[in-house]
């Protein structure tokens, strides 16, 4: 394993690699690999790097009040009977006075 940051910095054409090739080219670049026992390892689902943030803007809201629902990728929040849903790319579904409030907030978090 080396970090998908190390590979990408170097390997222009990375992504498009077989698998063989690509640990060859990490080879050829000397880029640092590194194992991990099985144990230290966790399977996460799809879009959880990237809803990450989420995790400061549930609690934030949790805090305030707020009904809090998180999904891996995506905030179910609701206030005074009003849902709204916040995903992992900064969308704010919903169409009651909270939701340009929740828009700022979030484009707060993701700064």
């Amino acid at each position: 394993m080396a970090f998908r940051s190390a590979v990408a910095n170097t390997i222009d054409d990375w992504q498009s690699l077989g698998s063989g090739t690509l640990a060859e080219e990490v080879e050829n670049h000397d880029i640092n690999r590194y194992g991990f026992p099985e144990s230290r390892l966790q399977q996460i689902e799809p879009g959880e790097l990237a809803g990450e943030w989420l995790d400061n803007l549930a609690e934030r809201l949790a805090d305030a009040g707020w009904g809090v629902t998180h999904n891996t990728a995506e905030l179910v929040v609701t206030q005074y009977g009003e849902e709204y849903k916040i995903s992992a790319d900064g969308t704010v579904e919903g169409d009651s006075e909270y939701r340009a409030p929740l828009e700022n907030l979030v484009e707060m978090e993701q700064q």
